[in-house]
């Protein structure tokens, strides 16, 4: 491709040099560069890519984009743009010739909820002969490749990449978790997005926004931004109508070809739940919409995933699909990976691993088990360190409040001593736990909570879910909350 063809509609304040070169290949990390390639130099949050331009050009790098104006020598070109992370976005997707335009795509963001979201879409999907990629917590896949998330959203150009995989193996429709990270840095400019969702807005990554409303911002971009810009000509949005920053989205002025669905069992949403049964095997839900009446029975348990399939419910309904599509794909998903799922056992104890790792979540999956638990309800749960703090002490008073036994243990401790974590989860623990464990080491403690669990217990384990390490300084050690309780359950 071209480099004036590369930066159609790029924001570029100035060029240097022949912009009718070829470019053989994009990279925003100076080491991947290879003859021929463009580098954009990105500032991001721990380096700034300006300081390895003259790296890529030692490499053979024959365009540099950037903010600044630096020297780049003779022979290379040079582009000086306003906004290097936004503009590799858009290259990016200019170079694989904007996937995301060729498949329908939707894009799930929220604090909770996001990953079984993507999951019950992806099961109608497959009931509707489609064929999903899937892009989020857990997993990117699709057909048969299946790649492990290093992070929710990938970086603008692994992005791209991505969906250039999945246009040219046949995807039809790709879900996608869209992070505030992602949203904030422009990650999924040049994404066109279909159909949007909005799950709820609670208290998670202040380490990363300076406050609650700075975190709304970047989310109700793919609302305000990122939506509206899509070239797709029929697309919706589905909101959680409950949710005090979902009713701070509904205003949003929008074209005529975007339909709104509002969720929630608010009065004023479209598609609500009318009657639910919530037990220990799952819920039944009957549920009104604006294309009729639907009763599922799912093995997704509680309130919140009441509220994660209305979100399914609203977003595939207005992007056409039937209701008995959508009721068989939802009724066929039985558990998603480190969501309240089920370790089964001999002992008549239910065992429940769920990647609840903010207050908001921690709370909605104990209040769940809390309603359908006929014994004891033991947690054992801790907090990821080099995170927000300001979470943790909220985090152990909801442990303490709605359990029985709380144990507090090590999450991923990372950089931070896992002893001071602890301490810093006490003082919310000690004011209100009936009983409670500290046991750092959390194979023991979910060693411990398994031995004390008597026939009609529950146990949760929080925080890990679907994660198979443990970060211990910088060192990844394998470490599977679901190995370790089947473990001590069959000992």
């Amino acid at each position: 491709m071209k480099l004036i063809e590369l930066i159609k509609n790029i924001e570029v304040k100035e060029t240097q040099g022949d912009t009718s070169i070829n470019i053989e290949g994009i990279a925003y990390d100076s080491s991947k560069v290879q003859p021929g390639f463009a580098f954009v130099a990105v500032r991001g949050e721990h380096t700034d890519g300006h300081k390895f331009i003259a790296d890529a050009v030692r490499k053979g790098a024959n365009t540099i984009i950037c903010e600044d104006a630096f020297e780049v020598g003779p022979g290379v070109a040079r582009v000086i743009v306003k906004d290097s992370r936004l503009a590799l976005a858009l290259i990016s997707s200019n170079y694989f010739n904007d996937p995301s335009a060729k498949m329908r795509v939707f894009g799930i963001t929220g604090t909770n909820g996001k990953t079984t979201i993507s999951y019950l879409v992806e099961a109608v999907l497959k009931e509707a002969g489609r064929m999903p990629g899937i892009i989020g917590t857990i997993s990117w896949r699709y057909d048969d490749v299946s790649l492990p998330a290093p992070n929710t959203t990938p970086m603008s150009f692994d992005l791209q990449m991505l969906l250039a995989r999945m246009r040219d193996a046949g995807v039809t429709d790709v879900v996608m978790e869209v992070s505030s990270h992602a949203l904030d840095q422009d990650r999924v400019a040049g994404v066109h997005f279909d159909s949007v969702i909005f799950t709820n807005l609670t208290h998670d990554h202040l380490d990363y926004h300076k406050d609650v409303e700075e975190y709304f911002r970047a989310k109700q971009r793919l609302f305000s931004e990122f939506l509206p810009d899509s070239v797709k000509t029929k697309k919706n949005m589905a909101i959680n109508f409950d949710d005090e920053y979902g009713k701070k989205i509904a205003p949003l002025k929008l074209d005529n070809q975007t339909v709104k669905a509002f969720y929630g069992f608010d009065n004023g949403a479209d598609v609500t739940v009318t009657k639910l049964h919530s037990s220990i095997e799952g819920n039944k839900l009957d549920i009104q919409t604006p294309w009729g009446r639907l009763n599922i029975e799912s093995s997704l348990r509680g309130r919140f995933n009441a509220f994660n399939v209305m979100a399914a419910v609203a977003s595939l309904g207005s992007a056409g699909i039937p209701l008995e599509t959508i009721k068989r794909g939802i009724e066929g998903l039985k558990n998603v990976p480190g969501r309240l799922e089920d370790i089964p056992n001999g002992r008549g104890v239910h065992v429940f691993v769920d990647y609840a790792h903010t207050p908001d979540a921690l709370k909605n999956v104990l209040e769940t088990l809390r309603e359908v638990t006929n014994g004891r309800l033991i947690t054992v749960f801790g907090c990821g360190g080099d995170r927000d703090k300001t979470k943790r002490a909220i985090m152990g008073e909801f442990a303490a409040r709605l359990s029985d036994v709380a144990i507090v243990t090590s999450d991923n401790p990372r950089t931070e001593d896992a002893a001071k974590i602890i301490e810093e989860i006490m003082p919310g623990v000690t004011p209100h736990a009936k009983e409670f464990i500290v046991e750092p080491d959390r194979e023991k403690a979910i060693r411990n909570a398994i031995a004390k669990a008597k026939k009609g217990d529950v146990i949760l384990i929080a925080g890990k879910g679907h994660e198979n390490y443990q970060i211990v300084g910088k060192e990844v050690r394998h470490f599977d909350d679901r190995e370790v309780a089947r473990k001590y359950l069959n000992a």
